[in-house]
């Protein structure tokens, strides 16, 4: 128990010190003030199938916390979101997962910006110990209304992992890198003054010269928010993962479902 409320507790505080695609509110992009900046910090309960092994079918309880900071500036955006999750189950060893997710937007009112990012990750329970990647695209807006935004982006990204073949057994560490595309799509409505239903979705390929096969990576989201007071917002998110080759033998599609509450400073 200590552990886990030291982790949150980092998290939380992790402004001072997933991720590849980010829901910051588009009006945030679009200010036209400089200097203005916001803070996002989400505390969620969630309930999943991510699983060690493919035979081992595992439910999972999940505590995390997220926060999100954007500062923006007269034509650049910068973001920066961390993540901290801690999986319990009766069955099976306490996991952590966590990332860290830097971009900047450029040219950030325009119809076609530009983008780069840097991403640190790992994910204890699927046994990647260590992921870092850096990219650059471009992002288009395609409806800019006052109820409804749709954009998508695409680009080029690096990828490298550490991975652990066996559980427990360091020796049987591994690293695996490859360039990857990456492109999103994202949409977002707003359903009333105190409601936003937003959709995205992401699709990564990368060829790996190691064993001569294509790797394939699908993600999508699709959250629900209720603005219970200003800065207080109620939470519903549903997300899916899929890689259609794992480098270890773990299942290849997850999903997440999140309730829980966003404080906005």
């Amino acid at each position: 128990m200590k552990g886990f409320v030291l982790l949150l507790t980092l998290s939380i505080f992790w402004a001072t010190g997933s991720a590849q695609i980010l829901r910051v509110d588009k009006n945030h992009l679009e200010t036209d003030s400089t200097g203005y900046h916001a803070i996002n910090a989400d505390v969620n309960f969630s309930l999943d199938n991510r699983s060690i092994t493919p035979s081992q079918k595992l439910v999972y309880t999940r505590l995390s916390s997220r926060v999100d900071l954007l500062w923006v500036a007269k034509r650049q955006a910068y973001i920066l979101v961390n993540s901290i999750e801690y999986f319990k189950s009766t069955n099976a060893t306490p996991f952590s997962t966590g990332y860290t997710h830097f971009r900047i937007n450029f040219r950030r009112k325009h119809t076609v910006s530009y983008e780069t990012y840097a991403q640190v990750q790992y994910d204890g329970i699927r046994r990647m110990r260590l992921r870092t990647l850096a990219g650059a695209g471009i992002r288009v807006t395609l409806l800019d209304k006052k109820s409804v935004d749709v954009h998508f982006g695409t680009g080029l990204m690096y990828e490298s992992e550490k991975w652990r073949g066996e559980e427990n057994d360091p020796s049987s560490d591994f690293y695996k890198s490859m360039p990857k595309s990456s492109s999103y799509v994202g949409i977002e409505f707003d359903l009333s003054n105190n409601s936003v239903f937003t959709l995205w979705g992401l699709y990564q390929a990368g060829f790996d010269n190691q064993v001569d096969v294509y790797r394939n990576r699908l993600a999508g989201e699709a959250v629900l928010n209720f603005n219970i007071t200003k800065r207080l917002t109620w939470i519903n998110r549903f997300s899916y993962y899929y890689d259609d080759r794992p480098v270890i033998a773990i299942n290849p599609a997850y999903f997440q479902l999140v309730n829980g509450l966003r404080i906005k400073f």
